[in-house]
């Protein structure tokens, strides 16, 4: 089985609340590949307070189902 838990994630700077685990890093480069297989996304905006749209484009492969869907954000 597996278990559910959660982890605290705090956004900005606080010398209180500083951990090293919790130190994000943006990634620019928004495409991945692994083996032969590239999961590329891109984004329509990111603007507080409004929808976004997310886009995956799959080269090389097919994927599969997880916990009852093709895919999971």
């Amino acid at each position: 089985g597996y278990q559910v838990t959660h982890i605290d994630l705090h956004v900005g700077y606080n010398h209180e609340h500083a951990h090293a685990e919790n130190q994000l890093e943006v990634d620019e480069v928004l495409s991945k590949t692994i083996d032969i297989i590239t999961v590329e996304l891109t984004v329509d905006s990111l603007v507080a307070n409004q929808p976004t749209t997310l886009t995956y484009q799959l080269k090389g492969g097919e994927p599969e189902p997880y916990l009852g869907a093709l895919g999971h954000v």
